[in-house]
């Protein structure tokens, strides 16, 4: 009987350091990160101008230590892209709903997301200038060459809409 007692009282001692280890963990600070954005007339990423519109509907959630630097980051949700040919009117739209992942001082991505860049910009860009969506995963976002760390499909939307 008294070892009976001795077991379930190491039990509900176990039970309760785990709980408290959880309950005394921070929760992710959850953040609304909507953009729903137009931009007419962009030109310079496809050989005509387009019209570029943007509507997500993305949280993020950070995980910061007890100095408020931030260990970790999440940021899902829906999100799409519209492009408009403004010369002959065609358009597409498409998923650009990520998720994106930090930790650890590297960002990741498994999903779809749509670069944009043009020629002037191209020394800056890890992708080639133009409009593109990328679905797959992305082995990491700060990569100055995406073609090294990248897998999966590549859509050309100027093609798309040319």
């Amino acid at each position: 009987m008294v070892k009976f007692f001795w077991s379930m009282g190491a039990v509900a001692a176990c039970a309760g350091l785990a709980v408290g280890s959880v309950a005394m963990a921070a929760p992710p600070v959850k953040t609304p990160v909507p953009f729903q954005e137009t931009f007419p007339g962009y030109t310079g990423a496809c050989d005509f101008p387009i019209t570029v519109a943007f509507n997500t509907q993305q949280t993020m959630r950070e995980w910061k230590s007890a100095d408020g630097s931030v260990l970790r980051m999440f940021a899902t949700g829906k999100g799409s892209v519209n492009l408009i040919n403004e010369e002959n009117n065609r358009s597409i739209t498409v998923n650009a709903s990520g998720p994106t992942l930090s930790k650890g001082g590297s960002t990741k991505g498994v999903g779809n997301w749509v670069l944009i860049g043009t020629d002037a910009q191209a020394k800056y860009l890890p992708f080639p200038p133009g409009a593109w969506q990328y679905s797959g995963r992305i082995g990491n976002l700060d990569a100055a060459d995406y073609s090294k760390v990248f897998s999966g499909s590549i859509t050309d939307l100027c093609a798309a809409i040319s």
